[in-house]
This record gives structure tokens, sequence and C-alpha cells, in this order.
């Protein structure tokens, strides 16, 4: 991606020191990337708490990282394709295990990083938490939302459907003109090289 996304950095030495606890509003510009996944203006408070449990020195140990995210975000609605605002919320926890070994995985549900790490970077863990939980559709009148909101002309175009005018029949009728045009055009290139 061509546009670089905020980091979220966490200092380990200080969640072996003492607990984690931050709480704070992660704007629109954190979640840059989310209309890719079909959500806009993405506004969330995080809550986040950090624990340790191992040696002192991080040699061998467990972080676990308890998340909770609570928001909301505007999709488009799958009938009328305007706006709809939808509340969004996310809670899971990270298990990320320092070990001896250089060799690192971010990738998999629990983590291994080197027990030398100074600080883990939660951006991405945090994003693709949240954009892995989006619902695939929306429509007003979903997750507590207005069902009247919809675009009533939309809804209209829609309701002919049933009475007989399918919009199936109008892209084929235009799906049609563009393949005669195609082919008359392809015919008269035909006719310049003979």
């Amino acid at each position: 991606m061509a546009e670089l996304l905020p980091a979220y950095e966490i200092d380990l030495f200080e969640v072996r020191r003492q607990n984690l606890l931050r709480e704070e509003e992660l704007s629109a510009d954190f979640f840059a990337d989310s209309s890719y996944y079909g959500a806009t203006d993405l506004q969330m408070h995080l809550h986040l708490e950090g624990r340790y449990t191992g040696d002192a020195v991080g040699e061998s140990g467990v972080y676990y990282f308890d998340l909770s995210l609570d928001g909301e975000a505007t999709f488009s609605c799958t009938r009328c394709l305007s706006g709809v605002r939808v509340p969004l919320e996310y809670d899971g926890i990270l298990e990320v295990r320092a070990t001896a070994e250089t060799e690192e995985n971010l990738e998999d549900e629990v983590w291994q990083i080197s027990s030398a790490r100074e600080a883990l970077d939660l951006a991405d863990y945090i994003r693709e938490s949240l954009y892995l939980s989006l619902p695939m559709s929306v429509n007003h009148g979903d997750f507590g939302t207005n069902a009247t909101d919809c675009d009533a002309q939309m809804l209209d175009y829609i309701l002919k459907e049933e009475k007989g005018i399918s919009l199936g029949n109008i892209c084929g009728e235009e799906f049609a003109k563009l393949e005669k045009q195609l082919l008359a055009t392809s015919n008269e290139r035909k006719k310049k090289e003979e």
C-alpha cells in the first residue's frame, strides 16, 4: 500500500515492570485503509490491557494483550448504495511469547518474539482484528439503524423488478446494444483491411 499507516508501539519493558492500561480514541487516519473493507470514517475507542508472566528480564515469558474496540463506521447500503452509520465492536486477546530464538513470527495466533525486542507494534493486529469482524453486507434497518432511511427512489426500482421489469433485463438490453456496436466496429475494420 502506498499510504503509510500509523503505528501503535508498546514498550515491552513497561509491560514487564507494571501492567499496561490504555484508553484512547483511534481516528479515521489510523484506519485509512478501511475503505478496502467497505468501511469509511471509522472512529473507534480502544481499551488495551497488557500483562506479562515470566522472568523479570523478559528472557522467557508471555505477554497478554486484551483488546476491546468500540465505535462506528459508515458502510454503503447494499439496497440503495447510500451511507449507513453502523455500530462496531471487537474483543480479543493477543498472546505473545518471548523466546531466546532470534526468528520471530507475528502471523500465527500466538506470536513469537525475540527476548531482545524492546517494543512491539500492535497496529496491524488492531486493524486486522477489526477488519475481520466487519459485516459482509449492510442494509438500512440492520444493526439498529432505521430501515426508512433507505433511498426511496432506489427501493422503487427494486420493487418494479417484482412487477416484471427486471434489472437484469435492463442491463441485458444495454449489453446487447454494446455488443452490436462492437460487432459493427469490428466489421468496419475488416472492410478497411480488405
